[in-house]
Parts: structure tokens; sequence; C-alpha cells
């Protein structure tokens, strides 16, 4: 919006100050009818001239002058009136400049706030532009955490199984040797040295293997 100011220009052709030369009129025109009216001694009032008498024409003139008096008057109070007219004018564009002024300022104040605007959602949309890319590689941290605690149940669940296993086979191991043991007794009542010492190495073995048994569990 382009505001532009008045300019303050006061009215002069009808200020009272040249109605002066105007009223200093009535004076020399009064004497001037005085003088002509009572030069050579004449009585004026006795002379005729068109069927009118000089004191008539005298009267007549003097009823002008006054009506004329009585115009200058009432211009000398239009033209006051005027003035202050111009005067409140002249406040009036004051004023309206001092408006124009102040949208010219609230129009400044809007750019700035529109081009603070514009910056702001261009920096918004760098932040959003950032946030969507944490989100996604926090998605594949989330993705690649969910594989690891799968990998991790997985190999959990296979040492259980190889546990059981290890827990059966040293069962089947310990039925193997108190077998063994049952038949080396029942065959002689009496071991000979070598049955012995295969005997005592039985027993060693079950003795380690209830050790890693318990290890285990």
């Amino acid at each position: 919006m382009s505001s532009t100011h008045l300019t303050e220009k006061s009215e002069e052709q009808f200020h009272p100050k040249n109605t002066m030369a105007a009223s200093n009129m009535d004076d020399e025109s009064t004497a001037s009818v005085n003088k002509s009216t009572a030069s050579d001694g004449e009585s004026y009032t006795s002379e005729v001239k068109d069927g009118i008498t000089k004191d008539e024409k005298t009267r007549q003139y003097m009823l002008a002058l006054g009506k004329h008096k009585a115009m200058l008057k009432h211009y000398e109070i239009i033209s006051a009136e005027f003035q202050g007219a111009i005067d409140k004018r002249d406040g009036m564009i004051e004023e309206y400049n001092a408006s124009v002024d102040r949208v010219e300022a609230a129009e400044k104040m809007h750019d700035e706030l529109v081009e603070k605007f514009e910056a702001a959602s261009e920096e918004t949309a760098a932040i959003q532009k950032d946030l969507k890319a944490a989100e996604k590689a926090l998605a594949a941290k989330l993705d690649e955490h969910k594989d690891c605690t799968w990998r991790l149940w997985v190999a959990e669940g296979g040492f259980d199984i190889m546990q059981e296993k290890i827990i059966e086979e040293a069962s089947k191991l310990e039925g193997t040797k108190k077998e063994f043991l049952a038949h080396v007794l029942d065959s002689s009542g009496q071991m000979s040295e070598g049955e012995q010492s295969e005997a005592e190495m039985a027993r060693t073995g079950d003795e380690k293997g209830d050790e890693q048994e318990t290890k285990v569990d």
C-alpha cells in the first residue's frame, strides 16, 4: 500500500488581511462626496439633475456605502470562519499524515513478520527432514535389536537342548558303568588286579561325570 501525505496549503485569497484595502476606501469615498457636493458654496439640496437632487444622490450613496460596509463586515466574519476551517483542515491533514505514518510502520512490521514466518517455515521443514531421518535410523536400530533378540532366543533354546542331551548321555553312561560293575562282581565274586583297575577307572570316571553334571546344572 502506497500512502500519500497531504500538502498543507492555507488559502490566502480570502484571508481577512486582503479586505483591509476595500474597507479603507470608505473614508475616502465619503470625503469625495462631501467635497463634490459642497464646492463653490452651492446648496446641494436645491440642485436637480435628471430629476434627482444632490442630497438624494448623497443619501442613496450613503445607503449603498452602509450596505457595502455591512457586506465587508459580513465578509470579514465569513473570512474568519473560513480561516478557522482552514486551520481545522490543516490539523486534520497533520492527523491524516500521522495516520499514514502509522499505517506504513504497520505495513513494514507486517512485511518483517512475513519474512520471519517464511524463514521459520523453511527452518521447520529442515527440522522435520532431520526428524524423519532420525526416525528411520531408529527404526533400523529397532529392527536390528529385534533380530539380535531373536538370535539370542534361538541360541538359548539350542543351549537348553544341548544341556538336556548332555544330561541324557551322562545318565546313559552312568547306567552302563553300573551294569559293567555288576557284571564284573557277579562273574567271579572276586576281581582280579586288572578288573580292580578297570573298576577303579570306572568309579573315577563316574565321579568326574557327577562333577560335570553338577557344573552343567
